[in-house]
């Protein structure tokens, strides 16, 4: 293994309470708009392509513009597949996943809701 894929490698990876509070609003959102079978293989895409794309490459996913424009670069988001994105930070060695959503859902209601539940 190279140095810069141990360097990349050698974040630790914490998923947040909001990110366990916005994985399972997607899932209910999946299982009563569609089906529990698709939320469940949405959920398995996920952590699959966060243990094995985004973890081993935490630069891989796009600064969020907005926040760069305001000189906050440590925010990223990481498009899962063709209607999920993960929000996640890079800080002090470590990955730390925020939240995810599907674009079909409300964005006001998923951030309302992951409020509230602070």
């Amino acid at each position: 293994m190279s140095k810069d894929k141990q360097a990349l490698s050698s974040f630790k990876l914490v998923y947040t309470p909001l990110f366990v509070n916005t994985l399972a609003k997607l899932q209910y959102f999946l299982s009563a708009n569609y089906s529990e079978e698709l939320a469940l293989n949405t959920l398995n895409e996920i952590e699959q392509k966060i243990r094995e794309v985004l973890h081993p490459n935490p630069f891989l996913g796009a600064v969020i513009p907005e926040l760069q424009e305001i000189g906050i670069c440590s925010y990223r988001k990481f498009i899962i597949d063709k209607h999920n994105v993960l929000f996640y930070k890079l800080e002090d060695k470590s990955l730390i996943i925020l939240a995810i959503m599907d674009m079909r859902q409300n964005i006001n209601d998923v951030l309302y809701d992951a409020l509230i539940a602070y």
